[in-house]
């Protein structure tokens, strides 16, 4: 008799080679030809080798992160305050923290921008220092006397597009970047013109898929078998065999599909039913043994929109607080099947008399944030990003076709970490696709200098990083 055993194995993973880097700082006054210059080395982050370690159902295109130098390792931040490099998991703390906790004073990416007059914090690439060699890059920036100006005690690599456009701001750059890479692996989409059956809205602790439809004072749920961190024998990506559905009792009534986010930490699905402009019905369901634990209302400060007749879209949630959408004021919102808002209204969820609002800034956002595991880090969605509790516009990006109104949306799963398993919801003829989106705001590495230095308008500014395959 035979026996064939197979072990464990990773599907569709990269060796991520380790690194180790080394900063040079130079301050250089024209007039008085002082040089001031501050080097060492610094800490390389979890984040670029956790994006390349989380392939959720092995569907991520790594080219669109390569060349590591210049895109993933591309950008660079100078920031006001020091940097958390002692803590036992400084090395994953790599979400960017907020202008709140630390502001940004400099930062350059790979784009030479010839006008700086809407955002003097950016630098410029030096091109003519950079060296790039098989194993080791030599990266350079350059500020000039208008530009960086500030003290400074740490810096710290980022994505290309981040040193490009800064983290918040209402510059040509900001408002054009995409805060997402999105790693989908084709040119052009082929969706699946079927029923709600190829749509998963969230995945599980267990790492089961999950849909769900509310109807009356009823939510049914179905739990599906899904490749997504670990590939089984019965599971792919559009199959539902395996599938068993659900149903939990609710105490309010829908007549469309409530705003939703999954709290994987707790695995609890939450659910937001606006019942007027400005009162808001909720149910939290624990999904291991589809229990409806607790509901309620609360009033809010802002008129809010959270219903959708066709699907249940992402709330973002960042640990503590809900956002919600805010029709209040301003211009008009993008409202096609509520998939737009003029800001944010921040509720805690704990105490939901705390409430505040992110301004009426008009964005894109039809589904939730990169969630960051310390508070008081930037919030980053597909068209927009929060910084210290302001909305900011940004570009936003899909393999989707766009149709007029953002018929397709694409709709993030969210779950702790730099990578989130993104759907594209169409709501015309239910079309349905899955990628990769990757947030390009983490700190690849972190350096604090050994004492502050203060760049003025009588200096330029040059920092080169050189990062090294150990």
């Amino acid at each position: 008799m035979f026996h064939d055993n197979m072990s464990l194995e990773k599907i569709n993973s990269v060796k991520f080679p380790k690194l180790k880097g080394h900063v040079k700082i130079r301050l250089h006054n024209p007039n008085t030809w002082k040089t001031e210059i501050i080097e060492g080395d610094n800490m390389i982050t979890d984040a670029v080798s956790d994006i390349f370690a989380a392939n959720y159902c092995g569907i991520t295109d790594y080219k669109q992160l390569l060349p590591l130098y210049s895109k993933m390792f591309g950008g660079i931040i100078c920031f006001k305050n020091t940097l958390d490099i002692t803590s036992e998991d400084a090395a994953k703390d790599y979400f960017i923290p907020d202008n709140g906790v630390n502001e940004v004073i400099a930062h350059a990416g790979q784009t030479t921008f010839s006008d700086q007059a809407d955002d003097v914090t950016r630098g410029n690439p030096l091109n003519t220092s950079m060296v790039v060699t098989d194993g080791a890059v030599t990266l350079a920036w350059e500020w000039g006397s208008a530009a960086g100006n500030g003290e400074i005690k740490s810096v710290g690599l980022t994505h290309s597009d981040v040193g490009d456009a800064g983290t918040g701001s209402n510059s040509n750059a900001f408002n054009a970047m995409t805060p997402c890479v999105n790693a989908y692996n084709g040119v052009t989409l082929t969706p699946y013109s079927q029923t709600l059956a190829y749509c998963i809205l969230f995945i599980g602790r267990d790492g089961y898929g999950y849909r769900f439809a509310c109807s009356g004072q009823t939510v049914t749920i179905s739990k599906i078998v899904m490749p997504y961190t670990q590939t089984g024998l019965i599971g792919t990506l559009f199959n539902d065999t395996g599938m068993t559905t659900h149903t939990v009792s609710t105490t309010v009534s829908f007549n469309s599909q409530p705003s939703y986010f999954y709290d994987c930490e707790h695995d609890y699905l939450w659910l937001f039913y606006s019942t007027s402009a400005r009162s808001v019905s909720w149910e939290k369901i624990r999904v291991s043994d589809f229990t409806n634990l607790d509901h309620g209302t609360f009033s809010t400060d802002a008129d809010v929109s959270l219903n959708c007749d066709r699907y249940a879209l992402v709330a973002p949630f960042d640990g503590t607080y809900v956002y919600l959408k805010n029709y209040t004021t301003g211009p008009s919102p993008i409202g096609h099947q509520g998939i737009g808002t003029l800001g944010f209204l921040k509720v805690n969820l704990s105490n939901t008399a705390d409430q505040s609002t992110t301004g009426n800034t008009r964005v894109f956002a039809s589904g939730g944030v990169f969630v960051p595991n310390k508070p008081n880090r930037i919030l980053v969605g597909q068209g927009f990003v929060i910084n210290n509790d302001v909305t900011y516009h940004t570009a936003y990006s899909s393999p989707a076709n766009w149709y007029e109104y953002f018929a397709r949306t694409p709709v993030m799963q969210q779950r702790e970490g730099l990578v989130q398993l993104s759907m594209q919801l169409c709501t015309i003829n239910n079309q349905h696709e899955y990628w990769n989106a990757i947030s390009k705001f983490y700190l690849a590495t972190k350096y604090n200098l050994p004492s502050p230095v203060t760049k003025t308008n009588n200096q330029s500014m040059v920092i080169t990083y050189t990062l090294t395959e150990v």
